[in-house]
């Protein structure tokens, strides 16, 4: 019956340290709502229009052009928003990593365009690494 008691005892102590993260949680996601608009035209936009383009030319854009258009219409967008972390997980990139993808920000960008859109992509390998 002791053991039991010890047993139980952990397992309480355990799940307050789970209570407090999961408060965390709640409230960064309930933060981050209000952010849902703008965060997902920021994603859509990079899915419709980026494929064609370099990395500097994307991050230009995206940095310059989208969020800037954003903010001067009224649509909350994060700041610092990463569209990678928003259109795919960490396990799927070192999963495409696993497969022979580079592991540069433009390589994990063009396997999101090629796996997120509704499209046909045009892949182009001038340097016949594929």
């Amino acid at each position: 019956m002791e053991k039991r008691l010890n047993a139980a005892s952990t397992l309480i102590g355990g799940l307050t340290g789970e209570k407090s993260r999961w408060g965390a949680d709640i409230e960064k996601l309930s933060s981050s709502r209000s952010m849902l608009v703008g965060d997902s035209l920021l994603a859509a936009s990079f899915i419709s229009y980026m494929g064609a383009f370099t990395a500097d030319y994307r991050h230009n854009l995206i940095e310059n052009t989208f969020i800037d258009d954003l903010k001067r219409r009224p649509i909350p967008v994060t700041s610092n928003l990463k569209v990678d972390n928003m259109l795919t997980t960490d396990s799927e990139v070192q999963r495409w990593n696993a497969d022979g993808l580079p592991a540069d920000k433009h390589s994990v960008q063009n396997g999101i365009l090629t796996t997120s859109g509704n499209r046909f992509p045009l892949c182009i390998d001038p340097q016949q690494q594929a």
